[in-house]
């Protein structure tokens, strides 16, 4: 399904005019969804920088964290391993035990699949980096940028840019 509209808007206090278009936006079946995470146990399956982002965002909104994958990156360790449960080893089915939500956040898709499928099984909420996507649970995009865009650049191309060299995830 997508769903077209017109759109004439000027953004205040940005150089920013989006003039008189045509817009496809495609519907979605994902619903945006907040949680109060705040102590609860929040499973994080990765040990490298996707899974740092998602380890601090937890961190940042009060979750408890167990953090699990064979090989976990420094700065996991530096800022979140004195305050939360870190297992250098692989996943294991019982890692879940008493988890809120779920993230799979490694490089093997397989491993991914694996642990939203566990998730499932177990009525679990999950964020799981697959083949195919996010699986179940969809975080709504979040953008924080105090930034004048370029003059010659409207700000899908600015955001583009920012995604391309990895700035903005």
């Amino acid at each position: 399904d997508s769903v077209s509209c017109d759109f004439d808007t000027r953004c205040r206090g940005l150089d920013i005019t989006i003039r008189r278009s045509r817009m496809a936006v495609t519907r979605s079946h994902m619903y945006p969804l907040f949680l109060d995470i705040k102590n609860k146990l929040c499973l994080v399956v990765g040990g490298g920088n996707v899974a740092f982002r998602k380890a601090e965002s937890l961190d940042n909104s009060g979750a408890r964290l167990r953090i699990v994958a064979p090989s976990v990156s420094d700065e996991i360790k530096n800022l979140l391993g004195r305050t939360h449960e870190i297992l250098e080893r692989g996943y294991q089915p019982h890692d879940l035990k008493d988890c809120f939500l779920a993230i799979a956040a490694t490089d093997d898709h397989a491993l991914n699949s694996k642990v939203a499928s566990d998730c499932r099984e177990a009525e679990i909420l999950v964020n799981a980096f697959t083949s195919i996507g996010l699986e179940n649970c969809m975080p709504a995009a979040t953008l924080y940028i105090w930034q004048k865009i370029p003059r010659k650049m409207n700000s899908v191309n600015f955001a583009k840019k920012l995604l391309q060299k990895e700035i903005a995830i």
